[in-house]
């Protein structure tokens, strides 16, 4: 055991109460230095050898510190690699993550596409657009094509009804308005607020004014006469109603009118009325004229019944008495003849 001089900076540690503890540069042995209280400037100064054991034991734990040392710093590296790897690893899932979902996104945006074009398609008049069914789509996009393409084709249906519809309503106005303008009577349709919503030219004619200027009219503002009427089948509550008017015009004087209203039902609902007129004026006049003949030729007839007793009894007494006279028998004759004559 050799000696060796503390060292100042261990005598100050053990003025202040520690055992300072120290090895050689072998670390073979150690050391303890403790002042020793009481004895004033005073120390104890211990050594003994280490057992080689422990030493090696010492020797054991510095080499496993010393590989700890080293994990401790390749644990760090292989906290960076495990991290970079698990980065890596995590990139690549989102990537396949994002990958499938475009896929599924695909599968859900495809159909919704085309079923937007195949309804801009049918917003823009197109309605035989269909959804393809050869495309493989989802359960529920299967379905709601299916469910599309119906709807379209019964949207096409009844547009097509509708335009057939649209079609025989036309030629039937048509027909009802030739005909309308073709016959003499003057036909009105009237509302159930009592203003014109149809009125023909025959109509606008014995009314002294035009079609145009009569259809949104009051009706009793173009055809005051017909208000008994109107009263009439109001209180009466009848289907129609007829009766002769007389109406005065400064351009065609006084002239007489039959008049037949109906009323026109929707189901149980009165929607308005049929107003149907014709001017009878020279109708009327006939009629007189025909009964004024038929007076005459009865007082003809009533003249001519004795007409032919007298035409027979004169032929008569010419026959049988012209022989007898002998006295002017032409004047007999002449005045015979005149009385058959």
């Amino acid at each position: 055991m050799e000696y060796e001089t503390p060292r100042a900076y261990d005598f100050a540690q053990a003025d202040a109460g520690d055992v300072v503890l120290t090895m050689n540069n072998e670390n073979d042995r150690v050391r303890a230095l403790a002042k020793l209280p009481g004895f004033g400037d005073a120390y104890l100064f211990v050594g003994r050898m280490i057992d080689p054991q422990v030493l090696q034991h010492l020797k054991s734990a510095q080499l496993a510190t010393e590989d700890y040392k080293n994990l401790q710093r390749r644990y760090a590296d292989m906290q960076i690699t495990a991290t970079l790897l698990f980065v890596v690893v995590g990139l690549l899932l989102l990537l396949a993550a994002i990958w499938m979902g475009l896929l599924i996104s695909r599968e859900l945006v495809n159909p919704i596409g085309e079923l937007i074009k195949a309804a801009d398609r049918i917003r823009a008049g197109d309605l035989s657009s269909r959804l393809p069914d050869s495309v493989k789509r989802l359960e529920e996009f299967d379905y709601l094509a299916g469910s599309f393409n119906r709807m379209t084709e019964q949207l096409q249906s009844q547009r097509s009804e509708l335009i057939e519809a649209n079609r025989q309503i036309d030629r039937r106005r048509h027909l009802t308005e030739t005909v309308l303008a073709g016959v003499s009577s003057g036909v009105i349709g009237v509302d159930k607020d009592g203003h014109i919503n149809l009125a023909n030219q025959s109509a606008a004619q014995l009314l002294s004014t035009s079609a145009d200027d009569m259809t949104g009219g009051y009706i009793l503002d173009i055809f005051p006469q017909i208000e008994g009427l109107l009263e009439k089948i109001k209180a009466e509550h009848k289907k129609s109603v007829q009766g002769e008017i007389a109406v005065l015009s400064s351009r065609t004087g006084k002239r007489t009118f039959l008049c037949r209203i109906s009323v026109e039902r929707l189901e149980d609902f009165n929607t308005g009325l049929i107003i149907t007129f014709d001017d009878i004026t020279e109708l009327q006049a006939a009629q007189r004229t025909s009964a004024w003949s038929d007076v005459a030729r009865r007082i003809a007839h009533e003249i001519k019944n004795p007409l032919t007793p007298i035409q027979l009894s004169a032929e008569r007494l010419k026959r049988k008495y012209l022989k007898q006279i002998e006295t002017d028998p032409d004047s007999f004759v002449q005045c015979t003849d005149t009385i058959i004559r």
